[in-house]
């Protein structure tokens, strides 16, 4: 099982390293997005042109932004569960639409909010499959093994 190089691409699981990594990059995206969007407003001033480009550019964001998200939550889930990539891409899916659509319902939006946290954390804490060299924990002890025998 190879270990997911490129953070645009269902390649490969990802460790709890690389998530982290990855979830700080977002977070510096997010803060560029913010100050262009600032520079945007504040350079030029609110009118109908510059609501209309921040609303475009705010949607692009939303879009890689969830993209992002989702193809690497679904690369550590299946380092986590050890499914395949479409499994994991499935069930991401999933979750990302079940947990939104608990915002739309009052009763039930902070349950949701709580869910979506509680999956967040597991995939941070939870110890994968993956071993230091980006093998598989079974693959590494199948080599070990041979070489036992040998």
């Amino acid at each position: 099982m190879e270990e997911g190089k490129n953070i645009f691409l269902l390649d490969g699981p990802i460790g709890r390293k690389k998530l982290l990594i990855f979830l700080i990059t977002v977070i510096v995206y997010s803060i560029l997005f913010a100050l262009l969007l600032s520079v945007i407003l504040g350079f030029v001033g609110v009118n109908i042109y510059t609501k209309m480009i921040t609303k475009i550019l705010y949607i692009i964001y939303l879009v890689v932004f969830f993209y992002l998200l989702i193809i690497n939550y679904s690369k550590r889930l299946s380092d986590i569960t050890s499914c395949t990539k479409g499994k994991a891409l499935l069930y991401m899916i999933l979750i990302f639409i079940a947990t939104s659509a608990m915002e739309f319902i009052p009763i039930i939006k902070y349950i949701g909010k709580l869910v979506g946290f509680v999956f967040f954390v597991c995939l941070l804490l939870v110890k994968g499959h993956l071993h230091g060299s980006g093998e598989s924990v079974a693959e590494h002890q199948v080599v070990e093994e041979n070489q036992n025998q040998a």
